[in-house]
């Protein structure tokens, strides 16, 4: 028998791989041919499909032309937020922006947060003239998403973030230092001793957030999905699991 966590990987790779295949070139019946597929996978494994499907699509170059062409629409309600950060931004751009909740917006912002990183060219000058107009209630999800594009980027050399982290505001370095624990959650797989050597790396001050920002990460994986939940909060140091559990309940606040 396969263990449920490495079922749940086999049907993330499923989604990565048919994803590539069926969005190469934008076309909107691959697209559908994809989503018929996700639909005839049992729910508890789909989930893991469309996770894998949104990263895969991250590589498409017709991204735009996808939301042009009313994608979103074919996805089934509960896993339009894999989606979100990766391919909100286009979806504020169109007159429609005003159909979008505020807890949709979080997760748009959060991709938005390393789009615009990316864009000043990694200079934190030009990042922050950028962020000027971005409202203040959507900075917090712009900079955690900051925070898992800079540890995913940087994952050998873990001294570039915090040097890059070092150069933001008090509040923003919290926001950024649980993006750096949803990230570490996902590089190790939540394995919590491997996440704990990561994490302690951390300045003593900000480790509190990214135990937080790893629970955000697994509730947002996993749902209210509680035996996975206590299976990974065994592990977690007593210090550290009320801010684990306090991030698994922010997240699903917005993203459930």
């Amino acid at each position: 028998s396969i263990p449920e966590r490495v079922k749940n990987l086999i049907y993330e790779g499923t989604g990565y791989g048919l994803s590539g295949y069926f969005t190469y070139g934008g076309d909107i019946k691959s697209f559908e041919t994809l989503i018929d597929s996700f639909k005839r996978i049992k729910q508890k494994n789909r989930t893991y499909c469309y996770i894998g499907a949104a990263q895969g699509i991250i590589g498409n170059s017709d991204i735009g032309k996808m939301f042009m062409q009313k994608y979103f629409e074919k996805i089934e309600k509960e896993h339009k937020k894999y989606f979100y950060p990766i391919l909100g931004w286009y979806l504020l751009r169109q007159e429609r922006q005003s159909d979008i909740q505020p807890t949709e917006k979080k997760l748009i912002y959060r991709g938005l947060g390393p789009f615009l990183y990316f864009e000043s060219n990694f200079q934190m000058s030009s990042f922050n003239e950028m962020m000027k107009p971005i409202p203040q209630e959507y900075r917090s999800a712009c900079f955690e998403g900051i925070g898992m594009s800079l540890t995913s980027f940087h994952k050998r050399n873990f001294l570039k973030v915090q040097n890059t982290i070092d150069e933001l505001s008090s509040d923003d370095k919290v926001s950024a230092y649980r993006g750096v624990g949803r990230s570490i959650g996902e590089r190790f797989g939540f394995n919590t001793k491997s996440c704990e050597e990561m994490i302690n790396k951390v300045e003593p001050k900000y480790q509190n957030f990214c135990y937080e920002g790893l629970g955000k990460q697994v509730a947002w994986r996993f749902g209210k999905n509680k035996e996975v939940i206590n299976l990974i909060l065994k592990g977690i140091d007593q210090k550290f699991k009320i801010f684990f559990e306090r991030g698994i309940q922010e997240e699903l606040k917005y993203s459930n």
